[in-house]
């Protein structure tokens, strides 16, 4: 077992070359039977899913539904599939990026057409949700969005933010920023 999680370990992390130091026996058997078989990844997998199991229900039990009133889309809905699962599954930085990436293609669909286009030239097709955000702020009578949103969908910004420039996050900060992208779901699409 020791050689299957050295196995998955040596896939997900940087390998540093050692000066001509030969590859374990084990590695290069295995990299010749990675090609047929896989048997070593299969039980690395096996063991490393096996050990997310229980901490992902007690995740899991510290969220609700996410009821909305109006439809966004498709790919709105991936992004919070993924950002809940990577919070279930203890990838909290991961998680905080993807709530960013919900909120900025829910605003996205719920702008008025003409200020959609106008945030699409101002920012040459690239706004963030920190732009949008500014956007919508702006124009909250012309948007219609809950007065709310701007403030609760502002803590998600802030906490992507750090996720992407100042470090990894801990369980709590990603299950705040994850609520907190439900709740300006619940506010945008009202």
């Amino acid at each position: 077992m020791q050689h299957a999680r050295q196995r998955l370990t040596s896939l997900t992390r940087l390998q540093q070359a050692e000066g001509g130091a030969a590859v374990p026996a084990w590695q290069e058997i295995q990299r010749a039977l990675d090609g047929q078989q896989n048997d070593l990844l299969r039980a690395a997998f096996a063991l490393e899913l096996l050990e997310l199991v229980e901490p992902a229900v007690l995740r899991a039990t510290h969220l609700r539904e996410c009821v909305v009133a109006a439809p966004s889309s498709e790919e709105a809905d991936r992004y919070l599939d993924e950002a809940t699962r990577c919070y279930f599954f203890g990838m909290f930085t991961a998680c905080a990026v993807m709530c960013r990436s919900v909120l900025e293609e829910a605003i996205k669909q719920r702008l008025p057409t003409a200020l959609a286009r106008q945030i699409r030239s101002r920012y040459r097709n690239a706004a963030t949700l920190g732009n949008l955000l500014h956007e919508v702020n702006n124009n909250l009578l012309l948007t219609g969005i809950d007065g709310e949103f701007p403030q609760v969908a502002n803590q998600v910004n802030d906490t992507g933010k750090k996720a992407v420039h100042q470090g990894l996050l801990s369980e709590d900060e990603a299950r705040g920023c994850l609520q907190n992208a439900r709740r300006a779901l619940q506010l945008l699409l009202c």
